[in-house]
């Protein structure tokens, strides 16, 4: 009797155990392939598999989880008026993850911000929404505060736009290339105001940043001068755009063009040598485009025709 029992009894228990476990192996071995596909840029395929993801959900905070990377994936691959759709759901899940919700927030307003018909009214709104949830973290909120002020930036509301750079920039958790990012839209906004002193004072103050990266170092110095040549001030012009060249790890483009601005107004000047002395530059430097290039070499032809 014993021999006959044993076998049932054994079979039942591991029957038991293991059932919850296959379910979230299941969930688990999903999530991981949708997280693969998203890895390698394959945002179609991801959102497809977070969906069969989502479907083996066994808890809010699971299902919150998927339904944000839904959403996400689709952001990616620029569907975005199916993502907003789906972000919205992430908001209504019940006992979905609070920092979810509010990424999701921030996320809808990214979606209003990109949409074909770009609604900048609905994407600050949004922002401002995200601001006051629960689950915001210091990382998040600066998102969401960098991203509202260049929505109010691209709404045309300056002031609005600088009172939240300038939140981003004095507070101390903000990165170095998160304070780049805000001053530099302020001295866009500056500049949309024809304040180019004050840009050119903003576009100094991200020199001045700790740990500012090199992109940022020639994007200021490269700006500067532009802001120069919005005041027709050639001469400082010049020294500043020569500036950029001098950046240890420039950008090519901020680089070429910055010699083109050079040689543009020698050339105003019919100061011929020097203008192809400052189009030369652009040929001998790796990294111009194609388009940098051509004009260079139409001005050093233009130059040598005597500014015909």
């Amino acid at each position: 009797m014993m021999k006959r029992t044993l076998f049932p009894l054994v079979a039942f228990t591991l029957l038991l155990g293991t059932t919850p476990v296959t379910g979230a192996a299941s969930y688990d071995t999903a999530k991981a392939a949708a997280q693969a596909a998203y890895a390698n840029r394959e945002y179609e395929s991801a959102a497809k598999l977070f969906r069969d993801a989502l479907a083996l959900a066994e808890n809010g905070e699971d299902e919150s989880e998927a339904q944000f990377m839904v959403a996400q994936s689709l952001l990616n691959a620029r569907v975005y008026d199916a993502a907003l759709k789906e972000y919205e759901k992430v908001l209504k899940v019940p006992g979905g993850r609070p920092v979810d919700r509010a990424n999701a927030q921030i996320n809808i307003g990214n979606c209003y911000s990109r949409i074909k018909k770009r609604d900048y009214a609905k994407a600050c709104a949004a922002y401002e929404k995200a601001l006051g949830m629960s689950g915001m973290t210091d990382a998040l909120r600066l998102q969401a505060l960098r991203f509202l002020g260049r929505a109010y930036y691209n709404w045309n509301k300056y002031d609005k736009a600088r009172e939240c750079l300038g939140r981003v920039y004095m507070d101390e958790k903000a990165s170095a290339g998160a304070k780049g990012e805000a001053l530099r839209y302020i001295a866009l906004s500056l500049r949309a105001e024809k304040d180019y002193e004050g840009a050119v004072d903003i576009y100094r103050a991200i020199l001045e940043l700790e740990g500012i990266s090199s992109y940022y170092e020639s994007l200021a110095k490269y700006e500067i001068g532009r802001c120069y040549a919005d005041m027709r001030q050639d001469e400082a012009m010049r020294m500043a755009m020569a500036k950029v060249a001098e950046v240890e790890e420039p950008v090519a483009a901020h680089v070429s063009k910055a010699w083109i601005a050079i040689g543009n107004s020698y050339l105003a000047e019919n100061r011929f040598e020097d203008a192809i002395a400052a189009y030369q530059k652009v040929l001998d430097m790796e990294g111009a485009s194609q388009r940098d290039v051509d004009e260079a070499r139409e001005g050093i032809k233009r130059a040598k025709a005597g500014g015909k």
